[in-house]
């Protein structure tokens, strides 16, 4: 059969090696995309923060200041001055602070105060 221009067929036995070459590139492509965005997550973001130059307040000695506090139990507590308190309601601080600034003369100007706390939801 050689005559007839047929090649008799050669057995090929399977190849057992990997070409490693693209993988080699690949990791070279990736260490130098690593190399050049390695510095920059290193640098941080320039942020310019407002500088203040104002004095802490001072607090007028003649006029008791109420805070109210809430703790991480949801206990609500109310400081009058030097004066604290036991664990109270929200309502009895609305209306131990009502009471409060209707025996003060300048009530006038914490209206604002008042009409905000009493939009506050009670969950009690």
């Amino acid at each position: 059969m050689k005559g007839m221009g047929m090649m008799p067929a050669r057995s090929r036995k399977p190849m057992s090696e990997i070409n490693v070459v693209p993988y080699i590139d690949v990791m070279l492509v990736l260490l130098i995309i690593f190399m050049v965005t390695a510095p920059m997550l290193t640098q941080g973001v320039k942020v310019d923060l407002p500088e203040t130059t104002s004095q802490p307040i001072q607090s007028d000695k003649n006029v008791e200041s109420i805070v109210v506090s809430v703790d991480s139990n949801g206990a609500y507590f109310m400081d009058i001055g030097d004066e604290s308190s036991d664990p109270m309601s929200l309502a009895d601080i609305r209306d131990r602070i009502a009471k409060i600034l209707s025996q003060r003369t300048d009530a006038k100007c914490l209206f604002g105060v008042m009409s905000m706390l009493s939009t506050v939801p009670l969950f009690d």
